[in-house]
């Protein structure tokens, strides 16, 4: 009975819908992620195809590569315990920072605002990983961050539809550096959900300011071309100013990103 009269009061304040509506929506996800439907979804959505075709046209990474936890690093690299490492949303998931200290003893600066972050970070506690709750963004301030979907990232780029919301101070890539006296940034991740074009353009903007920068590059809007032009200007930029640009291998791919290592060639 005290199980009846809590289902009946849930009903009453509006609880057990948004329970149930929530509970819904997150099995429906679930079922759209599943390797059938992404595939389908893939082959039927034309901007995926479109994405597919663009990922082809960038530069792969060859046997002077070699896979590092979920990402990939040069075969020669110059990182040691002094290198600068900064590593840009961590969501939940640190395989490839502890990876990196395993390897080379490098400490990291990890950066995220979203409150499971906050709260993964303290529950492993890990000495050599030093964390800022704040975002990147090349529009410094109080921004708002929005999930598109149950279990999904936050993104500073709007929706249409978002599943929920909360704001954030952030910062650019050159008041992060001048905060942490870093002139040069040995390795830095960055998997920021949409809002790493921005920053990357003036990290490539200028030669010598990085040795190893990885990124995912979402696709978050609707304009495919657009997005193909912003991802060829990295390109041209980053070849200018001495670095290379290179395509990282995704297992499995939903052609919703790209996943791209630029290297200084010095």
């Amino acid at each position: 009975m005290e199980i009846i009269k809590k289902l009946i009061n849930h009903y009453r304040n509006g609880i057990l819908i948004e329970k149930i509506f929530k509970y819904t929506v997150a099995i429906l996800y679930k079922i759209y992620n599943s390797f059938l439907f992404r595939h389908l979804f893939n082959f039927l959505l034309t901007n995926r195809r479109k994405i597919k075709r663009f990922e082809k046209s960038l530069t792969p990474i060859d046997d002077s590569f070699y896979k590092i936890a979920n990402y990939y690093l040069p075969v020669k690299n110059k990182l040691d315990k002094n290198s600068n490492f900064l590593s840009f949303g961590i969501g939940s998931d640190v395989d490839f920072e502890v990876e990196v200290y395993s390897q080379y003893g490098v400490s990291v600066n990890c950066f995220d605002p979203t409150p499971r972050s906050e709260q993964f970070i303290n529950e492993i506690n890990l000495n050599y990983i030093k964390f800022f709750p704040v975002g990147l963004s090349e529009d410094s301030g109080k921004l708002t961050f929005y999930q598109t979907k149950p279990y999904s990232d936050y993104t500073l780029i709007k929706p249409n539809i978002y599943w929920d919301k909360f704001n954030a101070d952030c910062f650019s890539i050159d008041n992060i550096l001048k905060k942490l006296n870093i002139n040069f940034i040995d390795l830095i991740k960055l998997d920021i959900e949409g809002a790493a074009i921005d920053s990357i353009n003036q990290l490539c903007s200028s030669p010598n300011r990085f040795g190893i920068l990885i990124s995912e590059l979402e696709f978050m809007e609707k304009d495919i071309e657009n997005y193909t032009k912003k991802v060829n200007k990295i390109v041209d930029i980053a070849n200018q100013n001495n670095y290379d640009l290179f395509r990282l291998p995704k297992i499995k791919s939903n052609f919703k990103s790209i996943e791209i290592i630029i290297v200084n060639r010095n």
